[in-house]
């Protein structure tokens, strides 16, 4: 590697990290207004029925991390490789797998998930149905963030921080938004926050699709045939996916006992 390439490296490595560090700071701080804000809105019951039901659908977030991570590492290799061809067959795959997981996905929220909730957690009568169309709006918002990840891996292997960064605070105020809505609308508070957070959800999805279409050109779907590469994707997922389902689910599991 010449002295040039290396300098310019370095650079893109130390913009990259400042752009990140703005980036969770800025998060950081609205988040915590958000969530002070919904807390005082919903009060302790709906806050508490909401984050329970989240932390309910939010059980299958390991899917999430498991599957971005083994994307973004066969983008890295075919990027390495100079492979375009190669890498729109990734693309295709991901898209493929994370539609088939989606699917399974809903079956099992629709009737395990919704079992659960009318079973197992403790939520006052009078909120049930409340909290039955937060649990919706919920699984919609997590199914957005879920087939985004072919895009956002997309990014990740390209090393563009700033488009990243510049998202994520686009979402961040969108759910506080969300948060200051609460109140304001002829809706039931718990109804209005979640139907918030599913419409952020929802353009943010479109912001990925948008952008990785526009400056990528491996972002285009074309049915793929190589059924070695697609077990090659799922086997490396299976390695990761044991811990991260525990790390997923000892935070989300604590949150629905309490």
């Amino acid at each position: 590697m010449s002295m040039e390439s290396g300098y310019a490296k370095g650079k893109r490595i130390a913009s990259n990290a400042i752009v990140l560090f703005v980036r969770m700071l800025i998060l950081t701080i609205v988040n915590l207004y958000a969530v002070r804000i919904a807390l005082y809105k919903l009060g302790q019951v709906d806050y508490g029925i909401y984050v329970t039901i989240a932390g309910v659908v939010m059980m299958s977030s390991f899917l999430s991390s498991v599957l971005a991570m083994s994307v973004q590492r066969y983008y890295s290799i075919a990027l390495g490789k100079k492979d375009n061809q190669g890498l729109q067959k990734i693309f295709s795959i991901s898209i493929n797998i994370v539609i088939i997981v989606s699917l399974i996905i809903i079956v099992l929220f629709e009737t395990i998930g919704l079992w659960f909730l009318h079973h197992k957690l403790i939520i006052p009568s009078e909120r049930l149905i409340a909290a039955l169309i937060a649990y919706q709006f919920g699984l919609v918002t997590f199914l957005c963030s879920f087939l985004q990840i072919p895009f956002s891996a997309a990014i990740f292997a390209h090393e563009e921080m700033t488009p990243y960064a510049i998202i994520s605070t686009i979402e961040c105020l969108m759910k506080l938004s969300a948060a200051l809505a609460i109140g304001h609308l002829a809706a039931d508070n718990l109804v209005v926050y979640s139907s918030g957070l599913m419409i952020t959800g929802i353009v943010i999805l479109l912001i990925y699709i948008f952008y990785g279409k526009i400056n990528y050109s491996e972002c285009r779907y074309c049915q793929p045939h190589d059924k070695q590469l697609t077990k090659s994707i799922l086997r490396f997922s299976s390695w990761a996916l044991f811990g991260s389902a525990a790390s997923v689910c000892t935070s989300q599991g604590n949150a629905v006992l309490l």
